[in-house]
């Protein structure tokens, strides 16, 4: 049976408050949240289990939210309590909750929709 997502970030937190920022991070989408991430904001999951990490996608989406200027306040708690527990994890940077990014996540999304458009094609015969 799977944890729940805040056992699942108890279980995580020190792994996550390990991580530091790096200058050359970069970010990406995440499809499943529908948010920015990046690439320090993850531990190495060669190390463990990706699966332990998905209550991270409720994080991700509050943060993206907050960019968006429309916080999804069923994801508060979460951030809340990930803040709580690790709060130096490189994801609290505000630097990367800043309205500044509505564009790069604008672009993100509407490239998803475009290779998930192209995915489904009716192939032609």
């Amino acid at each position: 049976m799977e944890a729940e997502p805040y056992d699942q970030l108890r279980a995580i937190a020190g792994r996550l408050a390990a991580l530091r920022p790096s200058p050359t991070a970069a970010v990406f989408y995440e499809l499943m949240s529908d948010a920015l991430v990046w690439d320090d904001e993850i531990p190495d999951l060669n190390a463990g289990g990706a699966g332990e990490f998905h209550c991270l996608r409720f994080i991700f989406r509050y943060r993206t939210t907050l960019i968006l200027d429309r916080p999804d306040e069923r994801f508060r708690g979460h951030w809340d309590e990930a803040g709580r527990l690790f709060p130096a994890w490189p994801g609290f940077d505000a630097a990367r909750r800043s309205p500044e990014l509505r564009p790069v996540y604008e672009r993100f999304c509407e490239q998803a929709r475009a290779d998930i458009r192209e995915l489904f094609k009716e192939p032609v015969r």
